[in-house]
């Protein structure tokens, strides 16, 4: 994805899975962009080294961003057996 731009990938994610597949979810893009060092993480994450106890207020710039892959997600309604689709 950075053979013709440095500029950070945002990966835009509408979610319309259960709780636990989302859980799963972000386990498996934490475990695959963050071993990689390609996961922008806001400076509140728990997995920063020493996360901030400010919320973020705005993404970084994409010169702050570099080489780095940005997860923005939506979380939509799941379907259920009891609701109509």
């Amino acid at each position: 994805g950075f053979k013709t731009s440095p500029y950070p990938i945002i990966l835009s994610l509408e979610n319309h899975c259960s709780p636990p597949f989302q859980q799963k979810m972000a386990q498996y893009l934490k475990k695959i962009l963050h071993s990689k060092g390609l996961l922008w993480l806001p400076p509140d994450s728990s997995l920063q080294p020493n996360p901030t106890t400010e919320p973020i207020t705005a993404l970084p710039s994409p010169e702050e961003a570099k080489y780095k892959v940005i997860v923005k997600g939506k979380v939509g309604r799941f379907a259920t057996k009891n609701t109509p689709e």
